[in-house]
Formats: C-alpha cells, sequence, structure tokens
C-alpha cells in the first residue's frame, strides 16, 4: 500500500505534457509490500507506509480494475467507468469477482 503525495515543485499535468522528469514515475509494485488486514484499526500512516508520485496510463479501451482498501473517495479521469461492486472486509481475489454485477453496474 502506497499514500498518493503531489509534488510540491511541478504539477502532475504539466510535468506529463512537457516532459519534466523526476515528478512522477509510472513504475508500481507488482504486489503489495505490506500484507495486513485492511480492516483493522491502523490506519496507513500509522504503518509507516510509503509516499508515492505516481500514475497510471492505459490504452484506449482498456479494462482497468482498482481495488480500494480505505473508505475514502476517489475518481478516475476518462469518459467511462463503473462501479461493479462494493463491500466491507479484505478483498479475496478468488470469491469475490464472482459478485460483481457486470449486468445492470452502477
Amino acid at each position: 500500500m502506497y499514500l498518493f503525495v503531489l509534488p510540491t515543485t511541478t504539477s502532475l499535468m504539466e510535468a506529463y505534457y512537457e516532459g519534466i522528469p523526476g515528478v512522477f514515475t509510472t513504475v508500481f509494485p507488482p504486489v503489495p509490500l505490506l500484507h495486513f488486514d485492511y480492516t483493522g484499526k491502523l490506519s496507513a500512516r500509522e504503518l509507516g507506509t510509503p509516499s508515492w508520485e505516481n500514475y497510471a496510463l492505459w490504452k484506449y479501451g482498456s479494462r482497468v480494475q482498482i481495488t480500494t482498501t480505505e473508505e475514502h473517495r476517489m475518481h478516475v479521469h476518462g469518459f467511462h467507468f463503473f462501479v461493479v461492486g462494493s463491500g466491507f472486509g479484505n478483498f479475496n481475489p478468488a470469491t469475490d469477482p464472482l459478485k460483481f454485477n457486470l449486468v445492470d453496474h452502477l
């Protein structure tokens, strides 16, 4: 788990469009660096979670699954995205996708 931190010198959009290096990276770890009970009482800050200034680019028409681990809101820049599932507790990648609402999603 990482915490997103805005850069203090240059905006992400400016760095992207102007090709300014060192403001962000698109490199993400393949798996969470720390596995724990995400429904527990400790916040990410209390666990000493590293900060990052990353974002992801996907090809037009890509399908992307985003699984969040906290309760704060987020948004995705783009034209269309759908919420196909939500719930409480730890996400189980083996059983939870079977409950996704892929027919009349939000």
